[in-house]
């Protein structure tokens, strides 16, 4: 449905050399698949992107829609085949969100717009596919950031696109929101078979909705795989390596590193009361494991937390408590 060969992405400055964001870039996109691009900022996202919808033209190589180079089609072929949502907020001024959805149909209909009784189903079937129907006649001014998501997504269905490409869609949403749309989208593509691209900084929900992730370092060659593939790997690690975090390969999450001065913690316990209480010391900055351990954390039943070291025990009955008198 969408390969490049051989692209290169960036910017040209006059009689200047271009500026190379990244390059040597294989990749195909398949009907049914949910891809999620991730990277650090500054690596090129937004750049790859607008090349892959023909917004931007490639420094070298090619992208190939539909077995067609995009950069051979016309912008209306193009926008019979994709349908993008960018990260600008379009200003629409006074406008039903019905008529807004409505817009994605112009690719369809004849010069002067005119709309079939197919046009409106479709149109229809697109505020449902988005489940947005609640806000068919609302203004879209007066939506919120994830409602005004939802209405952006059903206009880019109404297109009937077989690809749909979005960068960062969830930028501005709340985590439940963030969680909401994602879902959506994999829904979408899972239940419809287009095949959609989404960049997103939303490495967790990435992790949890993608089928394959689209890797892009600062430097060197984009990297694709599922997810779980690209953790074993060590792709995750290279990419986002930072001198006050890690990505941690067991929990696919990143972790604060340990502050110098704090010993080691050694914790004992069972369920959700464990994972919490680790998670706490991660973020107070200890260490958290057996070895070397000077202080021995054990998790009681009753809200207890007691502390041994150098056999005196002390007793907490709270996690805030307790980082308090590991600190002290």
């Amino acid at each position: 449905m969408l390969k490049t060969q051989n692209l290169a992405v960036g910017y040209k400055y006059g009689r200047r050399p271009p500026r190379v964001v990244a390059r040597d870039i294989d990749v195909s996109l398949h009907r049914g698949e949910f891809v999620c691009l991730l990277g650090p900022n500054g690596a090129g996202k937004s750049t790859l992107i607008r090349t892959l919808v023909g917004m931007q033209p490639p420094l070298d190589g090619h992208v190939y829609l539909m077995g067609r180079d995009i950069a051979d089609m016309s912008a209306t072929e193009v926008a019979q085949v994709i349908s993008v949502v960018l990260t600008d907020r379009i200003g629409v001024g006074i406008m039903a969100v019905r008529d807004l959805v409505g817009l994605g149909r112009y690719p369809h209909t004849d010069w002067i717009g005119r709309f079939t009784e197919e046009d409106e189903w479709v149109v229809s079937w697109a505020i449902r596919a988005a489940r947005a129907e609640d806000l068919t006649y609302r203004n879209v001014a007066e939506l919120s950031d994830g409602e005004r998501q939802k209405v952006m997504i059903a206009r880019a269905l109404a297109q009937q696109p077989d690809l749909m490409i979005l960068d960062e869609p969830t930028a501005f949403l709340d985590l439940p929101r963030r969680a909401e749309i994602m879902a959506l989208l994999q829904d979408l593509a899972h239940s419809t078979g287009k095949a959609i691209l989404l960049s997103t900084h939303d490495l967790d929900l990435a992790l949890r909705c993608a089928d394959r992730i689209y890797l892009l370092p600062f430097e060197g060659a984009l990297q694709t795989g599922a997810p779980e593939d690209l953790i074993l790997n060590g792709a995750f690690e290279d990419v986002f390596q930072s001198d006050g975090v890690h990505f941690d390969a067991d929990t696919g999450a990143f972790k604060l590193n340990a502050q110098r001065g704090h010993a080691p913690v050694a914790v004992s316990g069972e369920g959700r009361r464990e994972y919490w209480t680790i998670r706490a010391l991660e973020r107070a900055g200890f260490q958290v494991g057996d070895a070397g351990a000077e202080w021995r954390v054990d998790i009681r039943e009753g809200d207890a937390w007691c502390v041994e070291r150098g056999g005196v025990v002390r007793e907490y009955d709270s996690i805030a408590d307790l980082i308090a008198g590991l600190r002290g």
